[in-house]
């Protein structure tokens, strides 16, 4: 069973980490060989973690419209997951700004 699903368990980490490899040598491009900037960081890791979650949706597609008897199910996945990782960082950032005022 186990082995049935490893790539849909192990194909979406490693996209992930092809992106954010190629994402940061992006950056570091942009920037000149200099360290990434703050709002750089906070970027590559909520595009990271989009993509790892994206990728998570588009290989159990066939279960998760199984599950929920919906064919598109894992656009609305991809979706709710695209909305949390903006509150995190919306809440992230108004923590901060409320700390610095």
């Amino acid at each position: 069973m186990i082995f049935e699903n490893l790539d849909r368990i192990i194909g979406p980490p490693i996209f992930s980490i092809i992106y954010l490899l190629i994402g940061y040598s992006y950056m570091r491009m942009v920037r000149r060989g200099l360290a990434l900037s703050q709002f750089q960081r906070g970027l590559l890791m909520y595009a990271g973690l989009f993509t790892l979650g994206l990728g998570y949706a588009i290989a159990w597609r066939e279960r998760l419209a199984e599950l929920l008897r919906w064919e598109q199910a894992w656009i609305g996945l991809a979706i709710i997951w695209g909305v949390m990782l903006g509150l995190m960082a919306w809440s992230k950032h108004r923590h901060k700004s409320s700390a610095q005022a």
